[in-house]
């Protein structure tokens, strides 16, 4: 098809241990934003349009820094946590379901 032959790298065809690589930490591929025209998630991390559907993870994070997002990540999961307990509290009637969970948070829908 007239393509060249492909060349393989010095350490693949010497069979040599491949080389560590820094990888930076991939994020913002489901951004969160208020306008369903800018990201993927809302603030509570419910994907715009779709019930039920919620991420948790780096990749909702707009951007992301030099250090490990780990910690950031444990808080938002803790927090999309909070806010899904006490929407299925609700969804069973428990009075005060919102301070329970620890949200403060009123929304109707998940």
């Amino acid at each position: 098809a007239g393509l060249p032959v492909p060349e393989l790298a010095g350490w693949i065809a010497e069979d040599a241990p491949a080389p560590v690589i820094d990888m930076a930490h991939s994020a913002g591929t489901t951004r969160m934003a208020a306008d369903p025209r800018r990201g993927v998630v809302d603030a509570d991390c419910r994907v715009h349009g779709v019930d039920n559907l919620h991420v948790a993870g780096a990749s909702v994070f707009a951007t992301s820094g030099h250090a490990n997002p780990t910690l950031m990540i444990c808080a938002l999961a803790m927090r999309l946590a909070d806010h899904l307990a006490a929407f299925c509290l609700r969804a069973v009637g428990v009075a005060g379901a919102a301070s329970v969970a620890g949200s403060g948070d009123t929304e109707s829908a998940p």
